[in-house]
């Protein structure tokens, strides 16, 4: 991925106008939830300037296809994680290139109600660096309890915040959940109601707070969406990991902050670069050349090189610890992570090299013998108790 960013000195749509008809067709342009209100002025703008654009508010198989053939340059979503265009949408042959027309980030009001595991681990680890060191242990505490939180439905989640305003009694995991859905709320509520804490959170470099019909919000960056967003234009192929570009015009300089120390935290070779600092059209020749490759290989138009040898190589990894293969999978990136019978399975991409990393939770040693005369030969030898 190259990831390349824009500080604009017109209008966002203007900006976004420049861009697309720079880069061509093959884009998807993603605009931030709170911005909703722009996508049919920016589509109409992009039309009258030449570009073929598309809402793609709701998934459409059929505009999806005129997408792929050329009939549509660029396709307009959402920058959310629910968004159709952030995810499930694999087209390596289409897709070049990625415009956010704002950073990604999430708006939402610190109330019970409103709870999601996700928004409050983001805030607090977004502050975290701001308060003063002696609340760091309480804000470290309850991020590795929200964690325990993070693979709950939003139905799930709902129910727990209803049994909490009816005071219900609960038990297990939903008492535990709820403990901690309490704990964050209160530490949360307890840091704002501090003046100085907040006051050190709104001169912050990386978290915005702002009100709303006299109620306070609370801007962070939402790097998952970025990651899965930019993600749509590099993609795994028979020739490896296809090259893609983002291109991030900055429209909130601390939301952009937290989201470049947030991408470095979960990426350690991220780099975001000035777009001035690139040569974006011969990188462009590169990706065209790239992605004409990929529509060849799936006609069945399969170059020599890649016939004369597998360009892609698997190799299983065996570990004990579940830990240690999420550790080294990790070491490749965001690993994909999938269940095969009893067994949890990382998976990961070195560009030839696909790495499966699954854990044995324990020694294993199997003995599979061919007759009754080598189990024998190999048994253990008589007053021995080991194998």
């Amino acid at each position: 991925m190259v990831d390349v960013y824009v500080k604009p000195k017109d209008s966002l749509i203007n900006t976004t106008i420049d861009i697309v008809r720079r880069l061509g067709g093959g884009g998807i342009i993603y605009v931030p939830p709170d911005l909703r209100d722009i996508v049919d002025d920016l589509l109409k703008a992009l039309n009258n300037n030449g570009v073929k654009a598309a809402s793609y508010l709701k998934p459409s198989r059929s505009l999806l296809n005129d997408f792929v053939e050329g009939k549509v340059d660029v396709l307009i979503g959402l920058a959310t994680s629910r968004s159709s265009l952030i995810r499930g949408i694999d087209l390596p042959q289409r897709i070049a290139y990625v415009v956010f027309v704002g950073v990604p980030r999430m708006r939402f009001r610190l109330r019970l109600e409103e709870f999601t595991p996700i928004r409050y681990l983001m805030f607090l680890f977004t502050i975290r660096n701001v308060v003063p060191q002696y609340l760091r242990n309480d804000i470290d505490r309850v991020v590795a309890r929200l964690k325990n939180l993070t693979a709950l439905n939003q139905e799930q989640i709902n129910n727990l915040l209803r049994a909490i305003e009816e005071n219900k009694e609960l038990s297990g995991f939903d008492k535990y959940a709820a403990d901690v859905i309490k704990e964050a709320v209160d530490l949360v509520s307890k840091l704002l109601d501090d003046p100085n804490i907040r006051r050190a959170i709104e001169q912050s470099n990386e978290v915005g707070l702002e009100y709303r019909g006299g109620e306070l919000y609370v801007i962070i960056p939402d790097v998952t969406t970025y990651i899965q967003g930019s993600g749509r234009t590099s993609r795994l192929y028979v020739g490896g990991v296809s090259q893609g570009l983002s291109v991030l015009i900055v429209d909130n300089e601390k939301v952009f902050n937290g989201l470049v120390r947030n991408l470095r935290y979960r990426l350690e070779d991220v780099k975001i670069q000035d777009i001035n600092d690139v040569n974006i059209d011969d990188l462009m020749r590169k990706i065209r050349n790239e992605r004409e490759l990929i529509r060849n290989i799936m006609l069945g138009k399969i170059p020599n090189q890649f016939l004369e040898k597998d360009p892609l190589r698997t190799a299983l990894v065996i570990v004990e610890s579940p830990t240690k293969a999420r550790t080294i999978a990790s070491f490749f990136g965001i690993p994909t992570r999938r269940e095969v019978g009893p067994l949890i399975i990382y998976e990961a991409t070195l560009g030839n090299l696909y790495l499966l990393i699954t854990a044995t939770k324990g020694h294993m040693w199997d003995l599979i013998p061919a007759s009754p005369a080598d189990v024998k030969e190999i048994a253990p030898a008589k007053g021995r108790e080991d194998p």
